[in-house]
């Protein structure tokens, strides 16, 4: 799963610097979502099939470690500032 979240950005970069910024966002937030239930999983933890950043945010912020908690809840909180802006454009 990691392996794909890797294929998933190094696809997302080639998108952005062909100007295909759709398809670079995409292919970054499924680069996200692999990336963080690879975490999980490497933590032993059984995961709910989501595609929601913020859900599994939510799940590592409160299963990680002191140090993981808080960035978890950090990238959530920039998620979350990210998504109110955008539905103010």
């Amino acid at each position: 799963m990691a392996e794909r979240a890797e294929e998933f950005l190094r696809t997302a970069e080639y998108q952005l610097r062909s100007g295909f910024y759709g398809l670079a966002a995409f292919s970054l937030e499924q680069s996200l979502q692999l990336f963080l239930k690879a975490k999980l999983l490497e933590m032993g933890i059984e995961y709910l099939r989501t595609h929601s950043v913020r859900e599994l945010l939510e799940m590592l912020s409160e299963v990680g470690r002191e140090g993981q908690r808080e960035r978890a809840r950090e990238l959530l909180e920039t998620h979350l500032s990210w998504a109110r802006w955008r539905t103010h454009i």
